[in-house]
C-alpha cells in the first residue's frame, strides 16, 4: 500500500519519469555502497560490475539472467517485485528500476551503464540494455 501511495503521488508530477529515475539512482547508489555490494573489485573489467548488478537484482527478487546478444550486454528481469503496480504505473515504476540499476553502476564506477530498460518486452520479461558509460546515457 505504501508503494502504491508513493508511486501515485509521483505519477501526478508532470516530470514523473525523470523524478522516478533520479529517485531510483539514489536508491541504487545506496544499495551498491552497502557492505555486501560495495566490495572492492577490478573496476577496469566491465564483467565485474555486470556480475554484481545481476547479483544485486537477484537479491531484490527480479530473477535476473544475462541474455545472449550479438554485440551488447543485456540483463533479463523475469520477476518484478512490483508487477501489479508496474502494470498500472509503468511510467513511474519502470524508471525507478532503471535508475536503481544506473545508480548502482555509478556507485561502482563501472565502465558500463544501463542505457535503457525495455519494460514488458514479453509478458514476463523486462530487458535492461547495457552500454559503455558516457555514450549518451
Amino acid at each position: 500500500m505504501l508503494a502504491e501511495i508513493l508511486v501515485g503521488s509521483l505519477a501526478t508530477d508532470p516530470d514523473s519519469s525523470t523524478r522516478a529515475v533520479t529517485a531510483g539512482r539514489a536508491w541504487g547508489r545506496q544499495l551498491a555502497t552497502q557492505p555486501d555490494h560495495g566490495e572492492d573489485s577490478d573496476r577496469a573489467e566491465p564483467e565485474e560490475p555486470v556480475r554484481r548488478l545481476v547479483s544485486l537484482l537477484g537479491e531484490l527478487n527480479f530473477a535476473p539472467d544475462l541474455l545472449p546478444a550479438d554485440d551488447q550486454v543485456r540483463v533479463g528481469l523475469r520477476h518484478c517485485p512490483f508487477l501489479e503496480l508496474a502494470e498500472s504505473r509503468a511510467q513511474v515504476v519502470c524508471p525507478i528500476h532503471l535508475g536503481l540499476m544506473q545508480g548502482a553502476m555509478e556507485a561502482w564506477e563501472s565502465p558500463v551503464t544501463v542505457e535503457r530498460l525495455e519494460a514488458f518486452a514479453e509478458p514476463d520479461l523486462c530487458v535492461a540494455h547495457l552500454a559503455p558509460a558516457g555514450d549518451g546515457s
